[in-house]
């Protein structure tokens, strides 16, 4: 089972399924990203992501350089 603390949740604008190619693309290709999902029925396009190495700040910069907006869900 996964812990708490490594799960990174985020609101973001990718909310159609060629956005989320895209950034399965970044995210495929990104050391240390376990698991990933991005919910486009939620009003705040939630991406989730399942990493033991990897900081929200650094996983923000991945998907801001995608193209995509990013922060941080509290």
């Amino acid at each position: 089972m996964e812990e708490l603390t490594h799960i990174l949740i985020f609101k973001t604008n990718i909310s159609t399924t060629e956005d989320k190619l895209r950034v399965k693309e970044v995210l495929s290709n990104t050391a240390f990203v376990n698991e990933w999902s991005v919910d486009c029925e939620d009003i705040d396009c939630v991406l989730r992501i399942v990493s033991y190495e990897l900081s929200a700040e650094q996983i923000i910069n991945l998907i801001n350089q995608a193209g995509f907006e990013c922060r941080e869900l509290e």
